[in-house]
């Protein structure tokens, strides 16, 4: 419409937009909280034009018994039911042709440096899986039907693996714990990415190990998580660290909001709904374990060291005084004259007199 000239560039949406949900996005308004086909105004403005006889060639006339014997809810412009809730941006096909899969790792904020780069950097979902409806009202449980397994007793992290750049990885840690996201520089590298990539950032991560990591950047991914048709893709905003870890991905707090998920570390699993239902995808007991031990055994043992600067020889044992030569008794309490300090004689006078009156004056301490 706009590049007919038939309507001007719609208002920006009001509001903080870090409270919206960064997975819809409306093509009209170009900025994320809802979708295209739920947006008010979009609707509004086809309406108006329509009236002023613009845009016949997309309306179908139905005769009114077609009208009076279709339900309200099917008729257009009624309002759909919120309960069917955003569109899920999943395909229903599973991803064929893999490029390889990345299993393991050998050695070695978010969404940017500010709330507007990071709302920024999250790039709109693109493609036939925005037209599926999610039940986001779906009840999401575990119950008795739930089989608990018997890793579950060594508390086992939740380590599954995802899809992403056409690759299977493995070894993706699930943390509920981490404020962002993070690719390792190694697993980064295998998904044939480049550094021109990365969007620069100077905001540290604290975490690690002690002290402050800066990341090597950051980069959007589309990740995919569970199997078909049970999947969601979503977008990543990860924090490429160039640090070692057992570890390809985390997946924090951002991503798991992201896909609405419920994770139970006793069943050493995560939920999270679907357009085709609830999805479960379920940890790797063996992987989680071996990814610990490797973690342990590469963290370096700390040997308490004195590093010398300078050459140290002893001193010569310094001369006492064997006599009160050179030293002046002061008074500590007015009418005890027993009760003196000892200072040395080379005071001037007025230090010394500032002195003797700080004794006086606290006399039950220095006495």
């Amino acid at each position: 419409m706009e590049q007919e000239g038939l309507s001007r560039p719609p208002r920006p949406l009001a509001g903080d937009k870090s409270r919206r949900d960064q997975g819809l996005y409306c093509a009209y308004h170009r900025d994320v909280g809802h979708d295209t086909e739920d947006c008010r105004h979009l609707k509004k403005d086809i309406e108006k034009l329509i009236k002023r006889g613009h845009l016949g060639q997309f309306v179908r006339e139905e005769r009114a018994d077609q009208q009076r014997g279709r339900p309200r809810s099917e008729r257009p412009g009624y309002p759909r039911d919120r309960s069917q809730g955003p569109r899920d941006r999943t395909p229903e096909q599973e991803i064929q042709n893999l490029a390889g899969v990345i299993n393991t790792i050998a050695g070695g904020p978010a969404g940017g440096d500010s709330h507007t780069a990071r709302r920024h950097n999250r790039p709109p979902p693109t493609g036939e899986s925005s037209a599926k409806r999610l039940k986001i009202y779906e009840e999401i449980i575990y119950g008795p039907e739930d089989a608990v397994p018997l890793a579950s007793n060594n508390h086992e992290a939740i380590v599954i693996e995802v899809i992403t750049c056409n690759f299977k990885v493995k070894k993706v840690y699930i943390d509920n714990g981490s404020a962002i996201d993070v690719l390792y520089y190694k697993t980064f590298k295998e998904l044939q990415l480049e550094d021109k990539q990365l969007v620069p950032v100077r905001t540290p991560l604290i975490g690690f190990a002690g002290p402050p990591v800066r990341p090597e950047g950051m980069i959007t991914l589309m990740v995919m998580v569970g199997v078909s048709p049970k999947c969601r893709t979503v977008p990543v905003n990860f924090a490429v660290v160039k640090e070692p870890s057992s570890y390809n991905m985390i997946i924090g707090r951002p991503t798991l909001n992201a896909l609405r998920a419920i994770c139970s570390t006793l069943h050493l699993s995560m939920k999270f709904p679907t357009s085709a239902g609830v999805a479960e995808v379920l940890g790797d007991p063996e992987v989680a374990r071996a990814c610990y031990i490797a973690t342990l055994k590469g963290k370096e043992k700390l040997v308490a060291q004195t590093i010398c600067l300078e050459s140290w020889e002893p001193l010569e044992k310094g001369e006492r005084l064997e006599t009160d030569e050179g030293l002046a008794e002061l008074p500590v309490q007015s009418g005890r004259p027993e009760r003196t300090v000892k200072v040395g004689t080379g005071l001037g006078e007025l230090i010394r007199s500032s002195l003797e009156s700080l004794l006086v004056e606290y006399a039950e301490i220095f006495a």
